[in-house]
């Protein structure tokens, strides 16, 4: 290669750097625009402590899902 080969490729180099610079920050934008920063609500924390069930919905007299239910004779 040849000295003036060299100093156009850097100059390319130079060039395209700082157009991919100028180019990003238009796109990306910067950090400093208070326009752009955003806000979340603010969440309560989850307790561990839950409310009694409501009676119209869990009634003490019914079905026990969980039990092991046996359909026609067990021992065959």
């Amino acid at each position: 290669m040849k000295q003036k080969d060299i100093i156009i490729i850097v100059a390319i180099v130079i060039v395209s750097a700082l157009f991919s610079y100028v180019l990003s920050s238009f796109i990306f934008g910067s950090q400093d625009d208070a326009s752009k920063l955003l806000s979340a609500p603010k969440v309560e924390p989850i307790s561990n402590d839950f409310a009694p069930f409501d009676g119209r919905y869990f009634s003490k007299d019914a079905l026990n899902p969980t039990q092991t239910v046996t359909i026609g004779n067990a021992l065959e």
